[in-house]
């Protein structure tokens, strides 16, 4: 690793806490949505249940065959786990578009998913400067 990767990594993931953290509390409560939970589930019925377990299991096998396929591409993963991030929260917000009687849920949602997919995104980027040398 270059001399301070560490330290600027560690800034950029304390900035990236923040932001996934406090951007949606108020973009939600703006919009007047519900609010969410921390560290809960926030099953609306059983069909979202079902289908939001599948959801939190496909990554693993995924991931652990990137890692074997993919040893020596260290990008790969993070945009997996992107990917499959952005797979859960556009079907979080497409159960919340049909199933829930507040239409500011499904939306404060899909901004939320824009936010990750740029973030992510950023973090891929900044990491490729730090990893691929020029």
């Amino acid at each position: 690793m270059p001399e301070g990767f560490w330290l600027e990594f560690s800034l950029v993931m304390g900035g990236f806490l923040c932001f996934f953290t406090l951007v949606p509390f108020f973009t939600r409560r703006w919009m007047q949505a519900d609010k969410k939970k921390w560290f809960s589930y926030n099953h609306i019925n059983d069909f979202h249940k079902k289908w939001d377990w599948i959801l939190r299991f496909c990554p693993v096998p995924a991931l652990l065959i990137c890692y074997i396929f993919f040893t020596y591409q260290p990008l790969i993963l993070p945009v997996v786990i992107g990917i499959f991030i952005v797979i859960q929260a556009g079907f979080q917000a497409y159960v919340e578009w049909k199933y829930t009687d507040n239409p500011s849920n499904y939306k404060a949602t899909l901004i939320e998913m824009v936010m990750i997919i740029i973030g992510i995104g950023s973090l891929v980027i900044w990491l490729q400067a730090f990893l691929v040398p020029a």
